[in-house]
């Protein structure tokens, strides 16, 4: 069998060698249900039907740059911060590789963690994390060409939205990309 980077490297997905997170997710269990959210062409979905065959697959984008085609996976189309996909109850893993942004990824975990079953986990990927940044580090041109989105409060705003949840972070950042920074949430 491949390994999960090959496979996430096979179908064009960022997620293996650009962000290393092949490393967190080989350790996770098949999930029954699984919701991603920004999957925009459907890459990764494809993916995690290599990894994990059977598993009912989820997927939620706006589509504004284009539609997914990913056969046996279910989209939804919306906002994941304000859309709720109807009838997804139970889900065993959300992963929200959708905007980038402290608070959207707020807004979304606040609208979509009620969908994970009992022992689900809820992964944040991409996340900038500014607290644990040098001051050399958050001059990245990213974060200046969005200053106004990655503010101290907005980081906050991620945070409190966190509160009471068990969070188990995942700094892949030294050998991938200044984002290469997961956070694994469990109720």
């Amino acid at each position: 069998m491949s390994s999960l980077r090959a496979v996430f490297d096979r179908h064009g997905t960022d997620k293996g060698c650009r962000h290393g997170y092949d490393e967190v997710y080989e350790r996770f269990n098949q999930p029954r249900r699984l919701l991603e959210i920004g999957v925009f062409r459907g890459a990764s979905l494809r993916a995690w039907q290599e990894w994990w065959p059977g598993t009912e697959l989820h997927g939620m984008d706006t589509f504004e740059r284009g539609l997914a085609e990913v056969p046996g996976a279910t989209l939804w189309s919306g906002d994941s911060a304000k859309v709720r996909p109807s009838d997804l109850i139970n889900v065993d893993l959300i992963i929200d590789d959708g905007r980038h942004i402290p608070a959207a990824q707020a807004a979304t975990f606040r609208n979509l963690a009620p969908l994970l079953g009992p022992g689900g986990v809820y992964v944040i990927e991409d996340v900038w994390a500014l607290d644990r940044m040098t001051t050399e580090q958050l001059r990245h041109p990213w974060l200046q060409a969005h200053v106004d989105q990655f503010t101290p409060t907005h980081y906050a705003e991620l945070w409190t939205a966190l509160d009471g949840y068990e969070v188990i972070r995942h700094d892949l950042r030294q050998a991938h990309q200044p984002d290469s920074y997961m956070l694994e949430v469990r109720g």
